[in-house]
């Protein structure tokens, strides 16, 4: 008799120590998970704070929806910088019909240029890294005819920038 208590004890422990054993567990895991979302909220937290002015920067690069001004102006200083005299013919900010640009829209900026040729080459470097999201197209460069009786010759050049805006 005294052989199946002691048997029956020890089931009973083992049962007891088995079942503990298996909610400590369980709750070793659930710290576990809870540690480690608190710790990827902690980096996704620290992952916003030392990304905020790499995202201001990102705005940056498009045009104010509602303040075309800073484009203008940055298009029109093109020329104090190589020496050319730049002049912003029409400007444009009708919405295409599709492609990217359809949800934002645009803004266009028909411009004219006048200088030397390396001033010409170092306007239209400078339009095409423009810090905005821009492209530069339609170019057409021509020798002023006012130039072709004149010592020093005298370019002309014409181009679109067109720059995405933002929502």
């Amino acid at each position: 008799m005294s052989t199946m208590i002691a048997t029956l004890v020890f089931f009973y422990m083992k049962y007891t120590v088995s079942s503990m054993t298996d909610e400590i567990v369980t709750a070793m895991n659930e710290e576990a998970t809870l540690q480690s979302s608190d710790s990827l909220e902690s980096r996704l937290q620290q992952l916003q704070n030392t990304s905020a002015k790499d995202w201001e920067r990102i705005y940056s690069v498009f045009v104010p929806s509602d303040n075309a001004v800073p484009f203008i102006e940055a298009v029109e200083s093109l020329g104090k910088n190589t020496g050319s005299t730049v002049t912003i013919v029409s400007v444009d900010n009708t919405k295409p019909d599709n492609g990217s640009l359809a949800a934002n829209g645009y803004i266009n900026a028909k411009v004219s240029v006048r200088g030397s040729w390396s001033a010409m080459l170092a306007t239209l470097e400078l339009a095409e890294n423009m810090p905005y999201k821009a492209t530069v197209d339609g170019v057409n460069l021509n020798l002023s005819q006012e130039a072709k009786a004149k010592v020093s010759a005298e370019w002309t050049a014409s181009f679109s920038i067109t720059a995405a805006k933002s929502i």
